[in-house]
């Protein structure tokens, strides 16, 4: 079935069978797979501005723009009826040329080894997706705008290769709309829209509380587990959802801060110290400095600055059973890998 576009896709055909119906409208692939097609439902065409729409699709990025081109599912065409009404939207399909999943698998041991072998990939493959993520919100921020929702569910990756995939291009928060059809996902949002959720006093999603979100999703990627998240401490063991409220918002506490140690991590887990250098020194700022100054938390420009160092300081573990299969080499002062307790081997003379 061919569709009418505004955009620089001519023409649209798409095939017969459906690809998916999510929450908004009916998910097609192009005849060709390289784009998605999503139909809006009624009650959602009556939401979406037009205006709004062909603004994101003019703002999206460009070649010119490098890479960032790649690490966005963005908006690249819009579907019109025979009256020139858009009924849906056109962005690529992530999964045109390798396999990609939903980051919320690589965020525990326990959802990474549900996963085949050869799609749990390494540190170095985490690193490199982390790092595209960062460049993306990055980039998105300096237009800005900002997502209502992020969270593991609304980007793909693939930390074998490295890759990293953010959707959600027709869900933006965009100036003089104000768009935010939701607070976003409870472990990934900042703490002021959570208090604000619990006094009546509303906090929309904003740049500043996607950094949150943003440091959250890094940390998780890296390490493995929640950063405020504990496994012992009970705020209101009478209601498990206010206790996950409380814990997330008014009273959040960093598990690895260290000057108060009642919201340990539970069990064994993987430690920002064993990353060290600037990302662990900005999970303390995003936790513990400035994680009730949503003004004064670390820019994404900050985050990718610090992966991109972290990234060059990786070694392999020789062990092929590690969780990590790399591990940071401190300058090369550290011989054991952190988390295994491999020896690194040595150069043969």
């Amino acid at each position: 079935m061919s569709l009418n576009n505004i955009g620089e896709l001519s023409p649209i055909t798409i095939q017969d069978e459906f690809f998916a119906v999510g929450s908004e409208g009916v998910l097609y692939l192009t005849t060709d797979k390289r784009n998605m097609v999503k139909l809006y439902d009624q009650i959602s065409l009556q939401n979406k501005q037009p205006a709004y729409l062909l603004e994101i699709l003019q703002a999206g990025p460009k070649p010119s723009d490098g890479p960032i081109i790649n690490y966005f599912a963005w908006i690249n065409a819009v579907i019109v009826d025979t009256k020139g009404d858009i009924i849906g939207i056109v962005m690529p399909y992530a999964g045109r040329s390798t396999w990609m999943n939903e980051l919320i698998w690589y965020r525990s041991p326990k959802l990474t080894m549900t996963l085949p072998t050869d799609q749990r990939g390494s540190l170095v493959g985490r690193v490199e997706s982390a790092i595209q993520i960062v460049s993306a919100i990055r980039w998105l921020t300096q237009l800005g705008y900002a997502l209502p929702d992020l969270s593991p569910r609304d980007v793909l990756i693939n930390p074998v290769e490295g890759r990293a995939v953010i959707l959600g291009g027709d869900e933006l928060i965009v100036p003089n709309y104000m768009f935010a059809s939701t607070l976003g996902t409870l472990s990934y949002m900042a703490p002021e829209l959570i208090i604000g959720l619990q006094t009546n006093v509303p906090v929309f999603p904003n740049a500043r509380t996607n950094r949150h979100a943003l440091a959250v999703m890094v940390f998780e990627l890296l390490l493995m587990h929640h950063p405020l998240l504990g496994g012992t401490r009970l705020l209101d063991a009478g209601d498990p959802d206010r206790d996950a409220l409380l814990q997330l918002g008014q009273y959040a506490l960093y598990v690895e801060n260290p000057t108060d140690r009642s919201n340990p991590p539970k069990g064994v887990y993987l430690s920002a110290s064993m990353l060290g250098g600037g990302i662990q020194q900005l999970f303390e700022e995003s936790f513990i400095n400035e994680l009730f100054s949503p003004n004064a938390r670390p820019q994404p420009s900050e985050y990718e600055a610090a992966l991109k160092q972290l990234l060059a300081d990786l070694v392999p573990c020789s062990n092929p059973q590690c969780l990590w299969g790399a591990f940071p080499s401190q300058n090369s002062n550290r011989t054991i890998c952190p988390v295994c307790n491999t020896p690194r081997p040595q150069p043969s003379s």
